[in-house]
């Protein structure tokens, strides 16, 4: 899953593409405490808010309706002070070496473009493009049939 966020929002970043953070959940998971929900809350819960909190502010967008408990909401973002909120990751551009000087393009699928041949070879091997070769031949062979018979 994490190489999948890397590759589809970090790598290929599009215009007004959603910021990605990443929050380390590992304390949460490691745990001995019998009461799990404050790790929780102080690990993945607090920094979430916080993001959240933050970016609801900055554009203007922010009034206490949006949260049904307010209260625990502010605890929440005392769990994490503004100083400690995550900051998003940081695009990773494609290296000179991995790109190509011509995208490349898969008609079968609509046209989809790859800038690297390792996607463009990792996509032909996927099953949604093997699904969409075969569906395509089938097509082609059903009018072959049908031309022939008329």
């Amino acid at each position: 899953m994490v190489k999948w966020i890397v590759n589809r929002f970090l790598k290929r970043p599009q215009f007004g593409s959603i910021p990605v953070y990443r929050l380390d959940c590992t304390p949460t998971l490691h745990s001995t405490s019998p009461d799990s929900v404050a790790p929780w809350d102080r690990h993945i819960l607090a920094p979430a808010c916080r993001i959240l909190y933050e970016h609801m502010v900055k554009f203007g967008n922010w009034t206490d309706q949006f949260v049904s408990d307010s209260e625990r909401f502010r605890t929440l973002l005392d769990y994490c002070p503004s100083s400690d909120c995550p900051k998003p990751c940081d695009f990773k551009p494609v290296l000179p070496q991995e790109e190509l000087a011509s995208p490349l393009v898969c008609t079968a699928c609509d046209n989809r473009m790859f800038v690297r041949l390792a996607d463009f070879e990792a996509h032909r091997r996927s099953r949604s493009h093997q699904k969409r070769i075969s569906k395509l031949r089938r097509r082609e062979q059903e009018q072959s049939v049908s031309t022939d018979c008329t």
